[in-house]
């Protein structure tokens, strides 16, 4: 089982302004509370022990409320980079800080998470990597990759231009 989270959690959040401008979009309240903190529940609750924040942007703000994690039961340890790093540049920062194997998922995607049903399928594939995939049947946003019939996914597109995209990231990672 995964024990370890990395919660990308770094940037402006320009395109939820004006919230964004004076705290970081983690740390916006969701009926009074901030948003990272549904998430690091959701976490504890599937089992994860520790938890490593990569911030950017306010990241003061951020370590004043969280701390250690203590009170949600999580170790929580923080990468502070500068806020115009890229994801990539994030992540490959943080690196000394992680387990072997963790989840990645980025700091303002919810989704009710199975991680003991992500585990097993990690588990069963001989594969570096697994990101989960939303099959986007409702069209409720725009499509960026391929996954095809063996589960791979074959086509990753940022830009969401790429023709015959058939599904999104949703923002979890193992």
């Amino acid at each position: 089982m995964v024990k370890q989270a990395v919660i990308l959690a770094g940037g402006r959040g320009l395109r939820m302004a004006p919230y964004t401008e004076t705290m970081p979009k983690p740390m916006v309240r969701i009926n009074g509370r901030p948003f990272l903190e549904y998430l690091l529940e959701m976490l504890r609750e599937e089992g994860t022990l520790r938890v490593v924040l990569l911030l950017g942007y306010l990241p003061e703000i951020i370590q004043d409320y969280f701390g250690d994690g203590h009170r949600w039961g999580l170790e929580i340890s923080y990468s502070v980079s500068p806020v115009e790093d890229e994801t990539g540049a994030r992540v490959r920062k943080g690196l000394s800080l992680y387990d072997d194997v963790f989840l990645l998922m980025y700091c303002d995607n919810y989704w009710p998470l199975r991680l003991d049903r992500m585990w097993e399928t990690f588990g069963r594939h001989d594969v570096p990597a697994m990101v989960t995939v939303y099959r986007n049947t409702d069209k409720s946003t725009k499509d960026n990759l391929i996954v095809d019939r063996e589960g791979y996914v074959t086509v990753y597109d940022k830009s969401r231009k790429h023709s015959g995209l058939q599904g999104v990231d949703i923002g979890f990672y193992q």
